[in-house]
């Protein structure tokens, strides 16, 4: 068997709880993910084929086969299109968390963890240009990315859950997402990762290590990105109500 396509893709966000729905799903006995993650198949170029891409599922055998990437999130309305013309069926996976929250986590991990540094090692500015990049924004413009996945799929087929409901309500999260992939439900939360905090990791110089914690964030990124973030908190308010009810 040469493989096949996901059944499902998580699409994000990043810094937003994938690597813990990631290590969850794994645990589930009727989904199948591959050892790696990120794929990141439908947003580099050049791509691999896209044999070799079934490939990575091979072995599914009539599970419920996906990848998370959470760089999907903010792909061309063009390949969400192609997408969609591979799998019009495609269930998709969207976890949101705090603009402001995800901004400073994100900015803290490309900018501090990568380098081997700490939060406090990184001169403001150098937070402030990173907080206004493309590379940043694009993550966290939720109601963009929200507006362009609906334009081409269908809202039952995609799935938003919050990054609070990690701490809240971890267990019924996970069941919600299994009722949405199509998997049983009638599982043991003893046979998960349900309350165990889970990190992603990285390489630095070579040494595997935990990417770590943003820790408290200072007041001047709080204050910029507040600003910057205020019109979409308020859109995402409006959406989605009580799920987001704290973000500010």
């Amino acid at each position: 068997m040469i493989g096949q396509l996901p059944d499902f893709l998580g699409i994000g966000a990043q810094k937003a709880g994938t690597t813990w729905l990631h290590a969850n799903l794994a645990k589930h006995p009727e989904i199948f993910l591959p050892k790696r993650k990120e794929l990141h198949y439908f947003n580099r170029k050049p791509r691999i084929l896209l044999s070799l891409y079934k490939a990575k599922f091979r072995g599914a055998d009539g599970k419920v086969a996906g990848e998370i990437t959470p760089a999907y999130g903010h792909l061309p309305l063009d390949t969400i299109r192609e997408i969609h013309g591979l799998n019009p069926e495609l269930k998709l996976l969207l976890m949101l968390r705090n603009p402001v929250a995800r901004a400073w986590s994100g900015a803290v991990m490309e900018l501090a963890t990568f380098q081997g540094l700490t939060a406090k090692d990184v001169p403001e500015d150098a937070y402030l240009e990173y907080f206004e990049s493309e590379h940043s924004t694009a993550r966290t413009r939720y109601m963009e990315m929200l507006g362009n996945w609906e334009q081409v799929f269908p809202k039952d087929q995609l799935f938003i859950g919050f990054f609070d409901d990690l701490k809240s309500r971890p267990w019924e999260l996970l069941l919600d997402v299994f009722r949405h992939l199509g998997v049983s439900d009638q599982v043991e939360p003893k046979d998960f990762l349900v309350k165990k905090r889970i990190l992603p990791v990285t390489k630095n110089h070579g040494v595997a290590k935990s990417r770590g914690t943003a820790g408290d964030m200072p007041g001047f990124a709080a204050d910029f990105l507040g600003k910057m973030y205020k019109d979409e908190i308020a859109a995402l308010k409006a959406r989605f109500g009580e799920a987001c009810a704290d973000w500010s």
